[in-house]
């Protein structure tokens, strides 16, 4: 299935007052994998990724306290379904790492 998505996005750092203005827009294709209970999907354009600890993201394995990345060119990711982890990351474009933009 493929699906365009688009949203724009005000992020504000509640201790300082910092806000910016993210302009997600991407199409995304999803090919669900009964055998294994997981989904991959692939995404172009630019759109916001949470990661929890313990999913892979852009430079392996994410850490405490996770990370909140907007990224601008090909992703293509993998979540098993019963866990909701990200289990495998790749992507080509450009990284903004916005919890560093918002100062925190």
């Amino acid at each position: 299935m493929t699906t365009f998505g688009s949203g724009d996005v005000t992020l504000t750092n509640a201790e300082t007052g910092a806000s910016i203005l993210s302009k997600s827009r991407y199409l995304t294709t999803a090919t669900p994998s009964p055998a294994t209970n997981s989904v991959t999907e692939k995404f172009l354009g630019r759109r916001i990724y949470q990661f929890y600890p313990g999913d892979q993201g852009p430079d392996g394995v994410i850490g405490e306290p996770g990370a909140l990345l907007r990224i601008d060119g090909f992703v293509q990711l993998t979540t098993d379904l019963a866990t909701d982890a990200y289990t495998a990351f790749s992507f080509r474009g450009r990284v903004t790492d916005l919890c560093a933009a918002l100062g925190q």
